[in-house]
């Protein structure tokens, strides 16, 4: 997508533009970076649409990539408990979050 029409998107979809981001460049650029996050990418042949994976990932305040959700199918505290613990603060599980696919 070009940005604006990204923009645009995540505006539709009622999302806090301050706090999420959308990311858009050549496909050349997008690809491997897609690759090495897990998303898989089709045209869809009905509507010829580029459709794709979904995947949240949280980093380390250092940066450091800590936890990568696939889709959209995790549970609201999974995905709490595993930032409460990014932010230094105890998860209430007495040890490391696991949510469904962590980075070692």
């Amino acid at each position: 997508d070009t940005p604006g029409r990204l923009h645009q998107h995540l505006r539709d979809a009622g999302l806090n533009l301050d706090r999420v981001s959308g990311l858009t460049a050549p496909e050349h650029l997008i690809d491997p970076l897609a690759k090495a996050c897990g998303v898989h990418k089709r045209e869809d042949p009905k509507t010829q649409e580029l459709v794709h994976t979904t995947v949240t990932l949280l980093f380390s305040p250092e940066g450091v990539l800590k936890y990568r959700f696939f889709t959209n199918d995790y549970k609201p505290d999974e995905l709490a408990k595993a930032l409460q613990e990014l932010a230094g603060e105890p998860s209430g599980l007495g040890g490391k979050v696991r949510p469904r696919s962590p980075f070692p």
